[in-house]
C-alpha cells in the first residue's frame, strides 16, 4: 500500500482509476469530491478511520490547517 507525506500547504488533485480506501495517519487530511474555495473545506479523515472512494472520482486533498505534524496518506485499491 502507498504512502503519502501530505506537506503541500495548497491542495493536490488525483483522479482514480479504481477503487479506493483512504487512510490518514499521523494528523487530519481534508479531502473533497468538491472544487475547494476555502483553505478548510472538505471531509476530515482523521487518522485511523478509513475512507472509501471509486474509481472515476476527482479527490483533492490537504494537510488541515494548523496541524501540527505533517499528515501521512495510506491508500489501497479494493
Amino acid at each position: 500500500m502507498p504512502t503519502t507525506d501530505v506537506t503541500a500547504p495548497g491542495w493536490t488533485t488525483v483522479t482514480l482509476t479504481v477503487d479506493e480506501i483512504w487512510q490518514a495517519r499521523e494528523a487530519t487530511i481534508l479531502a473533497t469530491l468538491e472544487n475547494p474555495v476555502r483553505e478548510d473545506q472538505g471531509l476530515e479523515l482523521i487518522p485511523g478511520a478509513v475512507y472509501p472512494f471509486k474509481a472515476g472520482d476527482v479527490v483533492r486533498y490537504r494537510p488541515k490547517v494548523g496541524g501540527a505534524v505533517a499528515p501521512i496518506l495510506v491508500r489501497e485499491a479494493r
